[in-house]
């Protein structure tokens, strides 16, 4: 539907829609008219023609003065339309059934058709303006998450290759001693500390244990190269 058409239809149903609720649920629900299923008298008693607890019909009503709220505030805020006639569609559908169950003349189901009638173009106007919606909301990117960098340097007369990994700026560096011959580890400084592999350095365990000056020097000296 054009949406020029559907700016004048949608507030003209929106009216219609929520006095003839308000009418229905408010101002004769315990009046008799020509369209209350089964010929019934009040709003109770078509409820019970259909075979539906009162309990039922108070949550209907709730439903229907609900929506008609809906309507009406739907003229400061038109998002509320679309649910509000969504709603109003199934709960007509469920009204047209029951005049069919209970075998009423067509005219009495006159009302409830003009009804859904309604809220199914409101749906069908306003879909579009709900896509519009839809297709302008920007979604910002994931962050991308920052990549390590990697310094490498060696010492030992080039026996050790150092590798200096850097995550963050915040954090300290994790930094690897890799024999090169074989690459394997044999010293870690990190954030759990420093640890020196004794099976790879001719000094005794002991000796590093109780905290052997291991500068630089020594690391190459006493390393099993």
């Amino acid at each position: 539907m054009p949406q020029t058409i559907a700016s004048n239809i949608v507030p003209l149903f929106q009216i219609i829609i929520a006095f003839g609720l308000i009418n229905v649920w408010l101002v004769r629900f315990n009046k008799p008219t020509k369209y209350r299923g089964a010929g019934a008298a009040n709003m109770t008693d078509e409820f019970a023609a259909y075979g539906l607890p009162k309990w039922f019909m108070y949550m209907v009503g709730a439903g229907k003065i609900l929506i008609a709220a809906l309507m009406i505030f739907g003229f400061w805020v038109p998002a509320v339309i679309y649910p509000a006639s969504v709603l109003l569609a199934v709960l007509m559908v469920g009204a047209v059934s029951m005049h069919i169950k209970v075998k009423d003349p067509f005219v009495r189901s006159v009302p409830a058709m003009l009804i859904l009638l309604m809220a199914f173009i409101n749906i069908v106007s306003l879909r579009p303006a709900l896509n519009d919606i839809n297709n302008n909301i920007i979604i910002p990117p994931s962050p991308i998450p920052q990549q390590s960098t990697v310094e490498i340097s060696y010492m030992c007369n080039g026996v050790v290759r150092v590798e200096e990994e850097q995550d963050s700026p915040s954090l300290p560096p994790r930094i690897s001693y890799i024999r090169e011959r074989d690459n394997v580890e044999v010293a870690y400084y990190g954030d759990m500390g420093a640890y020196i592999r004794p099976e790879y350095f001719s000094i005794d365990r002991k000796q590093i244990e109780e905290g052997y000056s291991f500068n630089e020097i020594n690391f190459c000296k006493y390393l099993k190269k």
